[in-house]
């Protein structure tokens, strides 16, 4: 991880987010990619964990938001979504850095959605509001991600002030052979609905996943079975495939 960071060589993957009621490409998420030296890719789930152990969240996330914006420069019509680790959140000197990059670009901030986990800001509430208000007032738009994980209470939730709320992807896979799944994801719904908050649902990876979620009112959707993440996307393509 080291070794890639000080030769550059962490980059990023994108994956489609498409409408539910159109089919069409959104927006994308940026997520993490770093060779292992025999010819794969480690994915953001398999070097997250070092990395915050490591205390190298902010560095790897200050990067990949270098990136971000880089690409967004490039494609004045994209809009991208990027994850952020709990020590960023709490890194006001970070979000500092960030403000300086953004407040003379805001259309591209405008185009900006950062990611937070539904368990970071249930660490700190306070914390996560703050990190939250700092990004909007930015132009940036906020999402927490694997919404659900937590039991966010309704309060803490209408808090946090979030504009989009990604489901976890625990509850997705496998909701067509899961009632249980079916019930919970439908709660959520409800509760995103009684907030006015557009809602996401990941890791859809079958038809059957996405016409549920399709039908139960879920706003975008993403998956394997909606868009694999790529390097160099078409950024122009109106749908997936």
């Amino acid at each position: 991880i080291l070794r890639s960071l000080n030769d550059r060589r962490i980059y990023l993957a994108y994956q489609p987010i498409v409408a539910s009621d159109t089919g069409e490409i959104v927006f994308y998420e940026a997520l993490l990619r770093i060779p292992d030296g025999r010819g794969n890719w480690m994915n953001a789930g398999q070097i997250m964990p070092a990395i915050e152990r490591l205390g190298l969240g902010r560095s790897v996330d200050r990067y990949a938001i270098d990136q971000a914006i880089k690409v967004l420069t490039a494609n004045p019509d994209l809009h991208l979504s990027i994850n952020v680790s709990s020590l960023t959140v709490a890194d006001r000197a970070w979000t500092r850095s960030v403000a300086m990059d953004l407040q003379e670009t805001p259309d591209i901030a405008q185009r900006l959605i950062v990611e937070i986990t539904e368990t970071v800001a249930m660490e700190d509430v306070a914390e996560a509001q703050r990190f939250i208000s700092a990004m909007r007032e930015l132009g940036c738009r906020v999402a927490l991600d694997d919404f659900g994980a937590g039991y966010t209470s309704f309060g803490q939730l209408r808090a946090l002030t979030i504009d989009l709320l990604k489901i976890d992807g625990s509850f997705i896979s496998g909701i067509a052979e899961n009632h249980d799944s079916r019930l919970f994801v439908q709660t959520l719904l409800h509760l995103a609905k009684g907030l006015d908050v557009p809602t996401v649902a990941e890791f859809i990876e079958t038809d059957a996943e996405r016409d549920i979620l399709v039908e139960a009112g879920v706003d975008f959707l993403q998956g394997y079975g909606i868009g694999q993440p790529v390097m160099n996307p078409n950024f122009m393509a109106k749908k997936t495939g």
